[in-house]
């Protein structure tokens, strides 16, 4: 097996842009600093600014000089039309109650009931354990509430489903960031041990009533100053 190449500068000012896009610093339309200010700026030289340009552009990121908006017929872009579509809406309050609520997040729990075997519910209940260990580490807690909803998806194991969930993975992890550093991790907690205990009893309606009151409450307190 090959030993992993550590990551490239041209590497890591690609995520560094990319992520000043994903979080909204830099919306459709806006201008980008040229290749000689970003230079000056990450101190980094003009072959790595110019690698990673490129990335951006090819994956319609951007076209030269300007954030690109969610404007393409190309299906291959689709995965960026679908997170600039997220983040917007999401800023909007429209992606909570669209995406979550009745679409996603509580059909998948009404089938994860159903199929999660006593494997799938022992590992619920240790990333829920892991949760409980880092409640004031609200980085790490992110990521393991993120990491407990795909859990719930691939105990699903719709296609489609993980297909997309891959496709907005950028766009997941900031949100989920988001709503934990505001929200800290009280809640997560109350109502992730009421969904494991809901699939324990393979009760669908209870879990699906419990995510959906989850979902609900989040966006409700997501959209109060």
């Amino acid at each position: 097996m090959k030993k992993l190449r550590r990551e490239s500068i041209s590497e890591q000012v690609f995520q560094l842009l990319k992520e000043k896009i994903i979080k909204g610093d830099w919306g459709p339309g806006s201008k980008i600093p040229s290749e000689n200010q970003l230079c000056e700026l990450l101190d980094v030289s003009r072959v790595s600014i110019r690698e990673a340009i490129h990335k951006m552009v090819a994956l319609a990121y951007w076209k030269p000089g300007m954030v690109r908006g969610p404007l393409s017929g190309n299906p291959w872009q689709m995965h960026i039309l679908m997170n600039w579509f997220l983040s917007f809406c999401w800023t909007g309050q429209i992606l909570s109650r669209f995406w979550n609520t009745g679409i996603v997040e509580v059909g998948t729990i009404g089938i994860g009931v159903e199929k999660a075997t006593a494997e799938d519910i022992k590992g619920l209940e240790e990333i829920y354990r892991e949760m409980e260990k880092n409640k004031d580490n609200l980085k790490e807690f992110a990521r393991l509430d993120l990491h407990f909803h795909r859990a719930l998806a691939d105990i699903a194991d719709n296609p489609i489903l993980n297909k997309v969930n891959y496709i907005i993975n950028d766009i997941l992890e900031e949100t989920m960031r988001k709503i934990v550093e505001k929200m800290g991790s009280s809640d997560g907690l109350y109502y992730h041990n009421r969904i494991i205990e809901a699939i324990k009893m393979r009760d669908v309606t209870k879990a699906q009533e419990v995510m959906a009151e989850h979902l609900e409450r989040t966006i409700a307190r997501m959209s109060t100053p």
